[in-house]
């Protein structure tokens, strides 16, 4: 509201803000705010631990691997020689519900992550992991939503 101190009282934008209450301008101006941004970058560093789940549940099945046995449903993985190469989707949906601090924001997210790694000897493995992910944010109450393509690059 302060930037608006400083609008040309000859200019238009002031001409047809003049008439409004403080209430109405507040209520014209609230989808510029930019709050979607902030409620974006949350969701895109909470959601960021699927990939860190996908990564560790490969982890802990090539380490259970030496002890016995184990079918893992979340994973699909295929050994190719001394290579060992493994996929998982992920996908969620969920609602994040208004408080004073920001509004009710829909999010869904999905993705998938590939890798591949193999044993250096018997205590070391080493691997590579890629991913895609995209997740999309709605906030309804200001009509504000927004998407975003993640890529994920890493070793392990």
């Amino acid at each position: 509201m302060q930037a608006l101190d400083s609008l040309n009282e000859a200019g238009e934008l002031f001409g047809a803000l003049a008439p409004m209450s403080a209430v109405q301008v507040a209520a014209l101006l609230e989808p510029l705010d930019g709050k979607i941004n902030t409620s974006s970058h949350a969701i895109i560093l909470a959601d960021s631990r699927f990939v860190r789940q996908a990564v560790n549940d490969r982890l802990y099945t090539a380490h259970r691997a030496f002890q016995e046995p184990e079918m893992n449903d979340s994973q699909a993985t295929k050994t190719v020689g001394a290579y060992e190469m493994w996929g998982q989707v992920y996908g969620s949906w969920a609602q994040f519900s208004s408080d004073d601090n920001a509004h009710t924001t829909d999010r869904n997210v999905g993705g998938l992550v590939v890798g591949v790694d193999a044993l250096a000897n018997d205590l070391v493995r080493f691997g590579a992991v890629a991913g895609f992910g995209r997740s999309t944010f709605d906030v309804g109450a200001v009509a504000s939503d927004a998407d975003s393509d993640n890529f994920t690059f890493g070793d392990t």
